[in-house]
């Protein structure tokens, strides 16, 4: 019977060995868990009938052996669960670096938008058709867009403040 236990732990070595991700690590967590059970009541089992006969080798090996397979079963799952908790790590990290190069790509664009914006609004307001005067001054033409790079390059600044509080 012990054979058999020794069987199953060496089983889950060997997957354990193989497991890449945390669907591997998961599928051996859940098989080794109530493997470790029974090999711990099975040695308290064996435990109590030495106490019954204390005399007999085949139980004493038994219980030795069993020990054994106890402690190599509880260490296969600390090390199962590691190995999902370092894959996890894995994909936390990588879910960050993501996110880190949106959040970059959002801030360019968010930098062409304060930029362009105040830009676009005049020449919408002053490309209304009012007779305003401002065709026959070819100045004011470059104070409006001078006007509106600096609004842009507020708006900037502003962003830049607020994200920093």
């Amino acid at each position: 019977m012990v054979d058999g236990y020794n069987k199953q732990l060496e089983d889950y070595s060997e997957q354990l060995e193989q497991a890449h991700n945390s669907e591997n690590y998961y599928s051996i967590i859940r098989g080794i868990f109530p493997f470790h059970r029974t090999a711990r009541n099975f040695l308290l089992v064996l435990s109590e009938a030495l106490q019954f006969m204390p005399d007999s080798e085949t139980l004493d090996q038994a219980d030795s052996r069993m020990l054994e397979i106890q402690r190599n079963s509880e260490y296969l799952m600390e090390e199962a669960k590691l190995g999902m908790e370092y894959t996890m790590a894995q994909r936390m990290e990588h879910q960050t670096e993501l996110s880190n190069q949106l959040a970059k790509s959002g801030d360019s664009f968010n930098l062409l938008a304060a930029i362009f914006l105040p830009i676009t609004a005049i020449a919408a307001i002053f490309g209304m058709n009012f007779d305003h005067g401002i065709a026959n001054k070819p100045v004011y033409f470059w104070v409006i867009i001078i006007l509106g790079l600096i609004l842009g390059v507020f708006t900037r600044i502003l962003m830049t403040l607020k994200r920093r509080s």
